[in-house]
Formats: C-alpha cells, sequence, structure tokens
C-alpha cells in the first residue's frame, strides 16, 4: 500500500490524543469520486492529530507538556501510521469498525486508571464525549460503553490521560466534514465533532498541564500507558 504523504498542518506536531495528525490520502467520496485537495489546498485529511501545539502556545507552555510530547512522540507515530493505512473513512463499515475500537480503546483506559480526568468537570466533558461515541454507533448499528462521571482515578494519572484524550479530539470538525464528504452527509459525526467546545478545551487542558507542580513522572507514564492501549486496541484489528 502506498504510504501518504503528510498534509500541511495549522498546528505543530506535539503528542496525540486519538490519536493522530493530519495526513494526506486518497480516500473515495460517498459519490465514488477520489478527493484530491481540501480547502486549504494541502490534500485530504485523513485522520487530525489532537494533542499540538501552535507556535504561540509552544512558547506559552514549558515544562510537563514539552515532556509529554517527547515522551510520546514514537508512540505517537506508530499510531498514525497504523490507521492511515488502514483508511478508516473508506466504507461505512470501516468507520463503524473505527469508532468501535475508539469506545474500546477509551474503555480499556478507564479500566486501568478509573476515568479519563483530574476531575469532575473534566469527567462530564468526558462523559459527553462518550455519548455521542454511543450515539453514532447505535446510528452504525454498534453498541458503545455507556458514560459514566464517576472518578475514583488520581489527579496524576488523570493529567496524563486528558492530554492524550483531549488532545485527539482537535480537528474534529476538519475530520467530521471528510466523513461527510466521503461516506455521505448522514452519516453520524458526534464523536468527531465534539472536539468543537466553546470553551477551548485543549486550552484549558495546556494551562492546567503547564502549572502543574507535583510530580511529573506519574503523569508521563500514564499518556505514554494511554498511548499503549490505543496501539494494542488497533493492533489487534489493522
Amino acid at each position: 500500500m502506498r504510504v501518504p504523504n503528510e498534509a500541511a498542518s495549522p498546528w505543530d506536531q506535539c503528542a496525540e490524543g486519538l490519536a493522530v495528525r493530519p495526513i494526506a490520502s486518497r480516500v473515495r467520496r460517498h459519490d465514488g469520486r477520489i478527493p484530491d485537495r481540501t480547502t486549504d489546498g494541502s490534500g485530504p485529511v485523513l485522520v487530525e492529530d489532537g494533542a499540538s501545539l501552535s507556535g504561540s502556545e509552544q512558547k506559552s507552555c514549558t515544562g510537563l507538556p514539552v515532556q509529554l510530547k517527547q515522551a510520546t512522540a514514537e508512540a505517537h507515530k506508530r499510531l498514525d501510521r497504523m490507521i492511515i493505512e488502514w483508511e478508516p473513512f473508506a466504507s461505512l463499515s470501516r468507520y463503524s469498525e473505527f469508532l468501535r475500537l475508539h469506545d474500546h480503546a477509551r474503555r480499556r483506559v478507564v479500566e486501568t486508571f478509573g476515568g479519563f480526568a483530574p476531575h469532575d468537570d473534566w469527567a462530564r466533558r468526558a462523559a459527553t464525549v462518550q455519548r455521542g461515541l454511543c450515539r453514532d454507533l447505535r446510528s452504525l448499528g454498534g453498541r458503545g460503553t455507556p458514560a459514566t462521571t464517576s472518578t475514583t482515578w488520581s489527579a496524576n494519572s488523570g493529567l496524563g490521560v486528558l492530554y492524550v484524550l483531549e488532545g485527539s479530539l482537535l480537528g474534529g470538525q476538519r475530520l467530521a466534514a471528510l466523513v461527510a464528504r466521503t461516506l455521505g452527509p448522514h452519516a453520524p459525526r458526534s464523536f468527531l465533532s465534539s472536539g468543537a467546545s466553546p470553551n477551548n478545551r485543549w486550552q484549558l487542558a495546556l494551562a492546567m498541564l503547564s502549572s502543574h507542580r507535583g510530580d511529573t513522572g506519574p503523569v508521563v507514564a500514564a499518556a505514554v500507558t494511554t498511548f499503549d492501549v490505543y496501539l494494542s486496541t488497533f493492533g489487534r484489528v489493522i
């Protein structure tokens, strides 16, 4: 299979969240055509990296975000390539499996750490995202894991998980638009659209990470483990 070239990104690469960055790939539209370019001229985006920092964000964020980027960079690249070559938007059945794997990975993260986030507000956010994922799966004939707002995890591990999963939601609007173009306007896109939060959750997450004054080791370890969960989950199918 031809390996697609990377497309230009509005963000500099930083770490992950769903884990994947912008890539140019030839994907068939629902009308049978193959899109040649995105609206910005960079080529069709197959998967969008979330956990990224813009130039100004990189200047304002130091310490923990930089450690997280460095510690997860290799796993990020592996997960990128794995999903990109699989072409998750090539058909509705492939897209449904893509969502099912996300659901399974998120469930395994909860089993590993007890939850998704360092406190109740982020737990409610994670539950909202999970409900959207469940709606999409139901629309495609599947079933997702029920959302929960229970908070039994440690703050340190919660920060590491938050970095990965919240980052993965960035760029979701572009991915949702790609799904509509390739699979048709009625393809469910609640999960991919959940990154378009009105109060910019990614900025809030970066601020929380940058202000962390405790031991960074458990945070970095949790982020690395979260990537491992995604790699093993997708690796079983792809």
